[in-house]
């Protein structure tokens, strides 16, 4: 069913359902008029006995009615302010569009007092740079006397730290190395006095330790033979000797 404002003319599309066969009062969103609307019954009428009808009593608005209203209302102002900002948009947009053209044409200001004050700066700093050069150039052509002197102290206290190292080193070393001989030697003295006495005291070691006899039995032997041999060796060097003393 369509609703027209008697007022405004405003259009509103609402269902069938929403005005009641009877009839009922509606209120325009726009400018909040408020009218009868007849149902499809009431339009069945003939017109002769729709204009005696008793008018009815106007009642309020059904709340769903309004809010369809309103909603259509302010779909419509919504509508209406986006139109009109693109509008003015596209217009701002026209009006400014040729101002940034004349501006990039235009050189900065800033900028090129910037680069004269550099150029102006690099130029004086040109022309003071060879006397600089000048007054520095008899210091440089001699060394400097105290980085020779700190170089020299560094060397010698460099110097003297190897050598306390070396002398602590080497001080180190012979105390080690005396140890290390007398242990060397007091060994080689324990091993031969146990050798000659497992030799001398082989009977007492048997008697006390029977399972120990043929180790000791044969330990003698060795050592007899070695005796044998070492005998051998010293007449036959004696011999010799007096061959040599007798020519």
């Amino acid at each position: 069913m369509r609703l027209t404002c008697p007022n405004c003319n405003a259009r509103y599309d609402v269902d069938d359902s929403l005005v009641p066969p009877e009839g009922r009062d509606v209120q325009c969103s726009n400018c909040a008029t408020t009218w009868f609307q007849p149902g499809k019954r009431t339009r069945r009428e003939d017109p002769e006995d729709s204009g005696t009808a008793p008018t009815a009593p106007r009642r309020d608005l059904d709340p769903a009615l309004r809010d369809i209203l309103r909603e259509e209302r302010e779909r419509e102002e919504q509508l209406r302010r986006a139109a009109a900002t693109v509008e003015e948009q596209e217009e701002m947009a026209l009006d400014q569009a040729p101002a940034p053209r004349a501006q990039d044409r235009r050189p900065n200001p800033p900028e090129e007092a910037d680069a004269e004050a550099a150029a102006i700066r690099q130029m004086v700093e040109e022309a003071q740079a060879p006397e600089a050069s000048r007054r520095h150039g008899g210091r440089e052509l001699f060394p400097d006397i105290e980085q020779i002197n700190s170089t020299l102290r560094a060397t010698s206290d460099r110097n003297a730290g190897e050598e306390t190292t070396s002398d602590i080193e080497t001080m180190d070393r012979r105390p080690r190395r005396k140890r290390g001989f007398r242990i060397g030697f007091f060994l080689m003295v324990f091993l031969a006095a146990a050798a000659i006495a497992a030799y001398s005291y082989a009977p007492e070691i048997t008697a006390a330790l029977p399972q120990a006899e043929p180790v000791a039995t044969t330990y003698v032997a060795q050592v007899n033979d070695l005796r044998f041999r070492l005998d051998d060796a010293v007449q036959s060097l004696v011999a010799r000797l007096g061959a040599l003393a007798g020519m």
